[in-house]
């Protein structure tokens, strides 16, 4: 019960102009021990948490990196996260590792 697991929280999605979308979201652990340990980050075993963005045809990323590793994500905190996307569409979002969970969600930008 008290493992990290990855939520993706706090999504918003807004219309800035001509056709770019900003898009926000955090990265929230929720158990208590961290995604990341500090003997993790030493073996080098551990996989770092992953945010991963993938866009619909003809949908660019002005601002942000379409796929971002956390180097650690305490027990009871969050990561914000925001990327600038031109087009409409639907973007999906990809957030976990192997021990935390994966979650995807659709984010639909119009």
């Amino acid at each position: 019960s008290q493992r990290p697991v990855i939520q993706i929280i706090n999504i918003r999605s807004e219309s800035i102009g001509k056709n770019v979308f900003r898009l926000e979201m955090d990265i929230y652990n929720q158990g208590y021990f961290p995604a990341l340990t500090e003997i993790g980050i030493k073996t080098r075993w551990v996989k770092k948490p992953k945010i991963s963005l993938t866009l619909d045809q003809g949908q660019e990323i002005i601002s942000g990196r379409p796929i971002q590793l956390l180097d650690s994500l305490p027990g009871d905190t969050g990561h914000h996260i925001s990327w600038l996307v031109k087009e409409k569409g639907t973007i999906t979002v990809e957030a976990g590792a192997p021990q935390t969970g994966v979650q995807v969600i659709e984010v639909e930008l119009k």
